[in-house]
């Protein structure tokens, strides 16, 4: 009997320690689409993943709450914590839609939005270019340190915003920080699709001039052609310097670590 009390013991513990964690896990991996549905279609290995995200919470959760038995859960802390899963997976994936943005708006001025196809990594429509960008980075999150950092990030939240605090409390600081948030993702889309959206330009500029001084050349049904060879030219000048911009987004010390720590605290 000693023995069945002690097994049902750590089996209400387990599953207690799974529902305090594995909310906020799951909706930080909908924010941030590497364990999405629309990557991964079965629910076991989401599951599995997040599992063994869970365990390295052990010792955070121990101290936190202590005896996971006497915890009180309720649906609005199971939705709580994964909005803020789901929330802190959204601001650090700002390099992501930076990307899938920088691509949309060179197709645009390319003339080929007609191309978009479904992004396997988001699920949404995007652009080749934006594809093209997006699948590197998730390529360089996984195989270097940025997937680590995202894991700290993630362990992180745990004891910027614990489990049972239910509503922070927020100021100008945290509004200010949603706005850098916003004015962050805009100033990079420009920054970093500038060169190409400038060459592109150029290229226009000029065959704007040809058909000026020779009208019967109508030489604009070479403009798509030209942007495009323009365009994949200026990818290939600047994809070294891209990636690794995009991939520093990632750091801790960067501005996304320092929002999301500032609406959290």
């Amino acid at each position: 009997m000693n023995d069945l009390q002690a097994l049902s013991t750590v089996v209400e513990d387990t599953l207690s320690f799974l529902l305090l964690t594995l909310p906020r896990i799951f909706g930080f991996f909908t924010g941030f689409p590497l364990l999405g549905t629309s990557l991964i279609t079965s629910m076991m290995i989401r599951v599995c993943c997040g599992v063994a995200f869970a365990m390295f919470l052990h010792p955070i959760m121990e101290h936190q709450v202590g005896d996971f038995s006497t915890v009180e859960f309720s649906y609005f802390m199971l939705i709580k914590e994964f909005l803020i899963g789901w929330i802190a997976g959204f601001i650090v994936t700002l390099p992501l839609w930076v990307s899938l943005s920088i691509g949309d708006i060179v197709e645009s001025q390319r003339g080929g939005m007609a191309t978009d196809n479904a992004d396997p990594f988001t699920g949404i429509q995007s652009s080749a270019y934006g594809a093209l960008i997006a699948s590197t980075l998730f390529m360089v999150i996984v195989l270097y340190e940025p997937f680590q950092i995202l894991l700290r990030f993630l362990y992180t939240s745990y004891t910027v915003w614990e489990v049972d605090s239910y509503i922070p409390q927020f100021d100008n600081t945290k509004v200010n920080g949603i706005m850098i948030f916003i004015k962050a993702l805009f100033d990079s889309i420009v920054l970093l699709g500038a060169p190409m959206l400038i060459m592109m330009f150029l290229c226009e500029f000029g065959l704007a001039l040809v058909n000026r001084f020779s009208p019967p050349l109508n030489v604009f049904i070479l403009s798509m052609p030209l942007k495009s060879m323009v365009s994949i030219f200026m990818m290939w000048a600047i994809f070294q310097q891209l990636i690794p911009t995009l991939a520093d987004f990632f750091n801790p010390d960067s501005i996304s670590y320092s929002i999301i720590r500032g609406l959290m605290s």
